[in-house]
């Protein structure tokens, strides 16, 4: 039987318990229908999906890599992420740990269609997370400016007293000693080995990470200055350091920033495990040498090629000029209008013919006729002559209950599973094509969405095999895109390309 976890999340105090159960619900029986063996189950509540900052999700991200599940189920792939950036990523480390994410109410197979569905469920997940912002936004903006605390995670440092972020006198003296101690010279690792060992903490129970220092240090809220969505907020959080104190910080942590971008690669290796040598049949790996001027090249380098041995005749490819030659040719085949049109209709066809309910908005509508319910009855209490100061907080309160579920069904029912047509794939398809050459994540999802491997043999002979293409050119559910081509990947100019 295959192993598998749950990942369930609601994303504020908008939804309750019953969200996450309902999503549990689901997630099971998808499970039991399908020979899913569940050995656990991740869950945040009350934690927002735009970003991946949340602590189950994390750990469940880490515990992929133990080798205990090969499958995580989640009710919606929003439930997951509603930022592509985010999911993209975190999916690729999945993929290297071997676990596959599984939708259990949309319609995701291992069909070609499939894939691109995935994407293209992700990029409107996104889209309706920037729907959600406008329309909460006026009302978190408004609160803001009257210095209101208005949710999510309280910064460390402050504690929340009538909605309004109040300095933590204690929490306070170990940020400004954090600062004190990382001006003064002591690298960020220095000091989190310094805190463990006078058994500091800043989570109960749990020893400080050098990630958390770093967010520390790089936090500009601790100066006061509240800046969100591109509008500062003066009166909103009081500083517990001063602007002279982190700006000295931010200079030491730039300089280190740029010390250690030498030592890194500019870009991941967006076609790792997918490259094959055509001679020994080994995978080419990403690979990396630092010349005499201490400059470090990024390459492509068959796995049996090593420094002490030289057992392939395949040539080593420069990373950024191998992966642009790929990207251009894979787009420049799947842009013809046949092959473009074929993928477009069979993606509207698999989502169209496996729509499901939305089961967030059946719990809302449930919790609307409860609250409407109880205000009815109030209304009629008040009728008779029964009203005094405690009738009438129970009856504002539900009235700003039911706003906002009310406001929450309105982004539900935009989020509901309804038909979709050419023209939305198409688009989304066309703004995925049409990529900043620097937006490596976007890259990657061209690449994971439609190529499942390539084949190198030698400078006029590579292989594409991608995931989807016309069906006139179909092999085995694959197509081959045989390039035979005049490039000269060292000097990284593409001349003369046809196709076979």
């Amino acid at each position: 039987m295959k192993r598998a976890v749950i990942y369930a999340r609601y994303s504020c105090d908008k939804q309750t318990e019953q969200s996450i159960e309902g999503q549990l619900h689901v997630c099971k029986d998808f499970a039991s229908s399908n020979d899913y063996a569940i050995i656990g189950t991740y869950i945040d509540r009350a934690m927002s999906g735009t970003n991946d900052n949340r602590d189950e999700f994390q750990k469940m991200i880490s515990d992929s890599n133990k080798g205990k599940f090969e499958y995580i189920i989640v009710y919606k792939l929003d439930r997951f992420a509603r930022n592509r950036y985010d999911s993209v990523m975190n999916k690729s480390i999945l993929k290297k740990n071997g676990v596959k994410l599984i939708s259990a109410t949309e319609p995701i197979t291992d069909k070609p269609e499939g894939i691109i569905l995935e994407s293209l469920l992700e990029g409107m997940a996104e889209y309706y997370s920037a729907e959600l912002s406008q329309k909460i936004k006026r009302g978190m903006k408004e609160s803001r400016n009257k210095g209101l605390y208005t949710g999510g995670n309280k910064l460390y440092g402050y504690k929340i007293i009538d909605q309004h972020y109040v300095i933590n006198d204690e929490e306070a003296l170990l940020i400004k000693r954090i600062f004190r101690e990382f001006n003064s010279g002591l690298k960020i690792k220095e000091i989190t080995d310094k805190l463990n060992s006078e058994g500091i903490t800043l989570v109960p129970n749990k020893k400080i990470k050098s990630n958390r220092i770093s967010y520390i240090l790089h936090n500009y809220k601790y100066t006061g200055r509240c800046e969100i969505a591109g509008v500062s907020y003066p009166n909103m959080i009081p500083a517990i350091i001063d602007e002279e104190t982190f700006e000295y910080a931010k200079s030491i942590l730039v300089k280190g920033k740029f010390k250690n971008a030498r030592n890194r690669a500019s870009s991941p290796f967006l076609l790792s495990g997918k490259v094959f040598c055509g001679h020994c049949n080994n995978q080419i790996n990403g690979s990396s040498g630092t010349s005499k001027s201490k400059i470090v090249h990024y390459y492509y380098k068959c796995s049996n090629k090593t420094k002490n041995t030289n057992n392939c005749s395949c040539k080593t490819y420069r990373k950024d000029d191998f992966e642009n030659f790929v990207l251009k040719c894979l787009l420049d085949k799947i842009m013809n209008p046949t092959v473009f049109n074929e993928i477009v209709n069979n993606t509207v066809e698999l989502y169209n013919n496996e729509i499901k309910e939305n089961l967030d908005l059946k719990i809302l509508r449930n919790k609307l006729n409860d609250v409407d319910t109880k205000l009815n009855n109030y209304a009629l209490a008040i009728g008779q002559g029964i009203f005094n100061s405690k009738t009438q907080e129970i009856m504002n309160s539900l009235i700003k209950d039911k706003e906002n579920i009310e406001t929450e069904i309105a982004i539900q029912e935009s989020l509901q599973e309804t038909p979709i047509n050419y023209e939305i794939v198409a688009n989304h398809l066309n703004k995925l094509f049409d990529y900043d050459s620097n937006d490596y994540a976007c890259k990657k999802l061209i690449f994971d969405t439609f190529i499942n491997k390539v084949i190198v043999y030698d400078d006029d002979n590579i292989v594409i095999v991608c995931n989807s293409l016309d069906k006139s050119l179909k092999r085995k559910n694959e197509h081959q895109l045989n390039m035979v081509f005049d490039y000269d990947f060292h000097g990284a100019a593409c001349k003369n390309r046809t196709y076979t």
